[in-house]
């Protein structure tokens, strides 16, 4: 999917302090002339704001860490932004907004962000809503589960507004994968299918 134009189109600048010019010294300018002078050649122009919807749930593509947003998805929409500008030479600077999974299509639809990278697969359904790149990466499913199950219908965690697995039992809605794993550890969910990368951070996280 290559749509510079329309992407820029959707940009709003970013006001820079650096830019503000400088008032001209007394006496005061005769009417109908410029308060203001400014040297256009010494003033740098402002940064682009490219607005990227992001999620901060989903270790290891997104999450917070100590010094902000961190993971695959955060380092892919740096590198766009960075070729973006050496193509349109222009001084380009990313914007995160944070989404969850449930609410990510609308967000983009509704103008929110001009391009999202959140953990999103690929389904027809989600195809023919939005216009999106090639896959870049592919990964299997897997199910997670407690290390103890004793429920005869047990139950599985699923993410709001996320692709899964079919699991027989009984299913639970979450927002967050943060909210299962916390479930996970005080018994209250039997399993999770989920990709393997972020299967393997859960694994992690648990107590």
């Amino acid at each position: 999917m290559a749509k510079p134009t329309l992407l820029l189109a959707l940009m709003a600048a970013c006001g820079s302090a650096d830019a503000q010019p400088q008032r001209q010294p007394t006496p005061p300018p005769p009417p109908n002339e410029p308060l203001f002078d400014v040297d256009t050649e010494a003033v740098s122009p402002p940064a682009v704001c490219v607005r990227v919807c992001v999620r901060a749930d989903v270790a290891p593509f997104g999450s917070f860490g100590d010094s902000g947003l961190r993971g695959f998805d955060i380092a892919l929409a740096n590198e766009i932004v960075d070729q973006l500008s050496i193509d349109h030479k222009q001084a380009l600077t990313p914007t995160w907004v944070v989404v969850s999974a449930a609410e990510r299509i609308k967000r983009l639809q509704d103008g929110a962000c001009d391009l999202m990278i959140a953990a999103f697969s690929l389904t027809p359904e989600r195809a023919a809503q939005l216009a999106t790149s090639k896959v870049y990466l592919r990964t299997d499913k897997v199910l997670l589960a407690a290390s103890k199950i004793t429920r005869s219908k047990p139950v599985v965690a699923q993410l709001e507004g996320a692709t899964g697995t079919a699991v027989a039992g009984a299913p639970r809605t979450f927002r967050t994968y943060q909210d299962i794993i916390h479930a996970m550890d005080m018994g209250e969910v039997d399993y999770v299918a989920t990709d393997r990368p972020i299967a393997e951070h859960l694994m992690r996280s648990s107590v």
